[in-house]
């Protein structure tokens, strides 16, 4: 957490609501769920709380304390809270409000989860602030040490749904990239600097790497005794 003692103000970055990868029996955006949320010191009550992932189902909650920052934008010094998130993304939000400091917009992502899923039809990105890590894997991505083992890897990512950010897992088997041990997961932004606009990031450097997941229907699994 971080706090703002003259606001008396503490940041909390949030989890993913359970289970991880199928939310089908918890509709809706999931509230509070993977969101920066600022509470009053005084009594614990909501001051804002600014929602980044709707209604997860790829575990990405918001991994780090945020990191409080004065900066110059339009000529002006403002008071910020600064979110990296395991998608390498970052957000920047008003620290009295929790509103975007630069423009956010809502985008369609993939769809067609399992059956029951109740996936979210958009999800929010930094309008202008590019990510900092790769979003995609693509079997022209693999890596080999040896063209079968190359061509192995490429025939692997192939064969699972692979459609960009947010794709759901699936039966089939999904590339979820950016791996959930990468961006920003368990660090924060070190610095801000207000004058030359500059932060300081440290990534997790995993390259490369992804998670398949897939769902398996009940009927296919025996009973847990």
């Amino acid at each position: 957490m971080s706090i703002d003692e003259q606001r008396g103000l503490v940041f909390l970055p949030t989890s993913s609501p359970s289970p991880d990868f199928y939310g089908g029996l918890r509709p809706g955006a999931n509230r509070h769920a993977d969101s920066v949320v600022a509470l009053r010191i005084k009594d614990g009550s909501l001051a804002w709380a600014f929602q980044i992932v709707k209604h997860d189902v790829w575990d990405y909650d918001v991994p780090a304390q945020p990191t409080l920052a004065r900066i110059d934008v339009d000529g002006a010094r403002r008071d910020v809270v600064i979110q990296a998130t395991k998608q390498g993304l970052v957000f920047v939000l008003d620290r009295d409000t929790g509103s975007p400091v630069f423009p956010i917009e809502e985008r369609a992502v993939p769809q067609g989860g399992v059956p029951g899923e109740m996936l979210s039809a958009t999800q929010t990105f930094p309008a202008d602030l590019p990510a900092l890590v790769p979003s995609q894997l693509r079997p022209i991505d693999a890596f080999g040490s040896t063209p079968f083992d190359r061509n192995a890897c490429r025939e692997r990512i192939a064969a699972l749904r692979s459609d960009g950010p947010y794709t759901p897992p699936s039966t089939q088997g999904t590339v979820l990239f950016p791996l959930l041990r990468r961006g920003f997961a368990t660090r924060k932004l070190r610095a801000a600097g207000a004058t030359r606009a500059r932060m300081r990031a440290a990534p997790l450097g995993w390259g490369w790497v992804s998670h398949r997941s897939r769902l398996n229907p009940s009927p296919s699994l025996p009973p847990v005794r």
